[in-house]
This record gives C-alpha cells, sequence and structure tokens, in this order.
C-alpha cells in the first residue's frame, strides 16, 4: 500500500465547526475530553488544524497570557497519520506565530521527544491522580480560619491571588473557570488567602485550579 501522499495534506486556521472532528480525535487517543470541554478551549485560544484531503487529522491550539507568555495543547495527529511530520508542522505554524513569547505546554510522553527537539525543556514534572472520592474526614482548621462558599464580590481577590501564584495574566479564564464552577474560599482572619474551584470536565469532575497559602483546608476535595 502506497503511503498517504503530502500534497494532499493542508494547514489552517482552527475554528469552531472543526470541534465535532476534533472531538472524535481526543476519543480515539482516549483522552476524556468533552464536546464542551473543546469548546471551552477553543473560545479563549487559536489554533492550527490539519487536513487530508478536506477531513481534519490534527489539531494544536494555543493560549496567550498577557504580552510575552503562552501555552499549548490539544495536540493530536490521527494515528493512521502520524509519522507523516504532522504534529510538528503545527507545532512550528504556533511556534512562528508566537515569535518571541515564553511558551510553554504539558507534554505526554509520546510527544515529549518531539517537544525536546523543537527547543523545549523539562522544567517540571506534574502528576494527574485521578479516582472516586468517598467519605472526606473533616479537616480541624487553625484559629482565625474558615471555609465558605465565594460569592461575586470575592472574584477579584480570586483572580488576583490566582495571578499572584501562577505569575500569569488569564483574567477572562479564570473569570469562565469561576463561572462554571462550584468555588470555596479559605479566609484567614477575615482575608481570603486561597480558593479552590470544583468543576465539571472529561468523565467526571475535576478540582482546579486550586491556590491556597500553605493550609490544608484548601486541599480537601468534597467540602
Amino acid at each position: 500500500m502506497n503511503a498517504p501522499s503530502t500534497t494532499s495534506l493542508h494547514y489552517r486556521a482552527f475554528t469552531a465547526a472543526d470541534i465535532p472532528t476534533a472531538h472524535a480525535l481526543s476519543q480515539a487517543v482516549n483522552w476524556p475530553h468533552r464536546a464542551e470541554d473543546w469548546q471551552f478551549a477553543a473560545a479563549h485560544g487559536t489554533g492550527f488544524a490539519a487536513e487530508d484531503n478536506g477531513v481534519v487529522i490534527g489539531t494544536e491550539l494555543r493560549w496567550k497570557f498577557g504580552a510575552d507568555r503562552a501555552s499549548l495543547g490539544l495536540v493530536i495527529v490521527s494515528s493512521e497519520h502520524q509519522g507523516r511530520g504532522i504534529g510538528r508542522k503545527l507545532m512550528e505554524l504556533l511556534l512562528e506565530e508566537l515569535g518571541s513569547r515564553v511558551t510553554f505546554l504539558h507534554a505526554t510522553p509520546a510527544g515529549k521527544p518531539l517537544y525536546e527537539k523543537l527547543g523545549f525543556t523539562v522544567c517540571d514534572t506534574l502528576d494527574q491522580h485521578q479516582g472516586n472520592v468517598g467519605e472526606v474526614l473533616p479537616v480541624t482548621l487553625p484559629d482565625g480560619e474558615r471555609l465558605r462558599a465565594a460569592t461575586a464580590g470575592d472574584v477579584p481577590t480570586l483572580i488576583d491571588l490566582a495571578t499572584r501564584a501562577y505569575g500569569l495574566e488569564r483574567k477572562a479564564m479564570y473569570l469562565a473557570l469561576l463561572e462554571m464552577g462550584e468555588n470555596v474560599v479559605l479566609e484567614r482572619d477575615g482575608e481570603i488567602v486561597g480558593f479552590s474551584v470544583l468543576r465539571r470536565f472529561g468523565r467526571g469532575l475535576v478540582l482546579g485550579p486550586v491556590v491556597a497559602m500553605r493550609s490544608p483546608a484548601i486541599c480537601t476535595p468534597g467540602r
């Protein structure tokens, strides 16, 4: 059997109309993303799609933060079309568009060699924990601390805490995450010093973002 011709490949901007096909690509590689998760990602970023004879076979999205930072994600190439340099081309297109911005991504073991060839270096390791949460034992808080549900009036403070913690300007994304989730804040002597967001994602729920100033309370799900 002859290999697919590279002349049938076409790269273009990712659009909202690509979300159903992109969702199917992520399901094929057993990623948990729902169509709604793709919609959220695309609403806050842009990217490129790779087409073969008019069919989307690869995706990559990027998100800009402030004037000099960015991240990449949702890099997928259909298994039938891997080995054709499509993933590398998608990366090169986005990196060219991002220019001198400091850019980071979360790499899977399969994608890590490609990213290193493109100049990325490992800065840390991210562990993913998933399972069914059973009974959660109460946490004894230090004197002066309390947990409560967040209110609309807390939002500016929460965004400021998240920006300071992560060092990135992501106000629009934080606003959207806070709007879709169940939000708990940690107060210390009347001052908000942390918060967590519990929200729908993939096949269940995700706890995050979580921002706290060294207290066990904010890391306790289900409270």
